[in-house]
């Protein structure tokens, strides 16, 4: 009797609940797990159709819902599809917790959509800490926390949480890539490149891995590394908008302006919003040193709403000439993410 396992109500609900009904649906969300580390158009569709399949299977089934909530988010984060056709992801969300609001994925992935669509710092934390409340092991609870605190200038608590999504999941790519990044703005460009390095080795296709990399290879002052990763990088991007700016900003940072001007040039030409490129238009801008030209395209940044901008406080290549200008602080506000 003294051995006895006692459980409360909630635990005893939990233990009897079945996710799904039907093994199918429960293959198909597995399956689009994978896909949703990745960053590519491509990758991404393939976890919203994934998703998408089991809900046409079970409709009550709450973690795809999730699961589609989550793809959107990144579509959009991107800059991947129309406007309409990412702008889901909050309704998905708030599906699952219909479905289930003691399911850890389903606050996590509300929290991913108030932190990208509404620029809800807040309200994303106390979402992502819900859900790991509910579910202590879940890569993804720390993912978005590592995110959270790092556009809340925390540095060392978006670390922790970096690495602690990291020792749950070690071959998961959302999370190394993002303590890569977290490392990056931190300053920390030694251990950036070392998770940078552990990142490509999970997924050497994915080109903002590479990409990510060259930017902490740049900062740390490892010119030719960082040239490498650029061209495989430019490689894989297939074209795409995102990579291709974020390679620009690491040729400008190396001194390299016209290799960065080129790029900038073709896509600025053919512009037009999506969410995502006239915010890193803005980057590249700041990194050939053109501030006005930088807060240009930061105003089509905040008109769009770009997901982005939640960064604004603690994005590492604003440098100090702009974030003393006027303009910043005022932006930030704007935005909502002042301090």
């Amino acid at each position: 009797d003294k051995l006895r396992l006692q459980l409360t109500g909630e635990e005893k609900k939990k233990l009897r609940k079945r996710p799904t009904q039907n093994n199918e649906a429960y293959r198909l969300v597995l399956m689009a797990q994978h896909y949703l580390g990745g960053s590519s158009a491509e990758v991404l569709r393939k976890g919203v159709a994934l998703c998408q399949q089991a809900i046409e299977i079970d409709p009550t089934y709450a973690a795809a819902h999730a699961r589609l909530s989550l793809a959107y988010c990144f579509m959009r984060f991107y800059g991947y599809g129309e406007p309409s056709e990412v702008l889901p992801g909050m309704t998905a969300a708030k599906r699952a917790l219909e479905l289930d609001d003691t399911l850890a994925e389903a606050h996590i992935s509300l929290g991913w959509s108030l932190l990208y669509q509404n620029w809800d710092r807040q309200g994303a934390e106390r979402e992502a800490r819900r859900g790991l409340e509910l579910n202590p092991d879940s890569a993804d609870g720390y993912v978005l926390l590592d995110l959270v605190r790092l556009s809340q200038k925390h540095a060392d608590d978006a670390i922790a949480a970096g690495m602690r999504a990291v020792e749950l999941a070690p071959f998961y790519n959302l999370a190394s890539f993002c303590l890569t990044v977290t490392y990056s703005h931190a300053g920390q460009f030694e251990n950036a490149i070392e998770r940078g390095r552990k990142t490509v080795e999970i997924d050497p296709a994915d080109a903002n891995n590479h990409c990510v990399l060259a930017g902490a290879l740049a900062a740390a002052g490892q010119r030719e590394d960082a040239l490498k990763e650029c061209e495989v990088a430019m490689a894989l991007s297939r074209g795409g908008n995102f990579i291709r700016l974020e390679t620009a900003a690491v040729y400008a940072d190396l001194g390299d302006t016209g290799k960065a001007r080129e790029i900038l040039d073709e896509i600025e030409k053919n512009w037009k919003p999506d969410g995502m490129s006239s915010f890193w238009i803005a980057v590249v801008h700041a990194c050939l040193h053109e501030n006005d030209a930088a807060f240009e395209w930061l105003e089509k940044a905040f008109q769009e709403r770009a997901a982005f901008m939640v960064f604004l406080p603690g994005f590492g290549q604003f440098r100090s000439s702009m974030r003393e200008d006027p303009r910043f602080e005022a932006l930030m506000k704007r935005t909502g993410v002042s301090g």
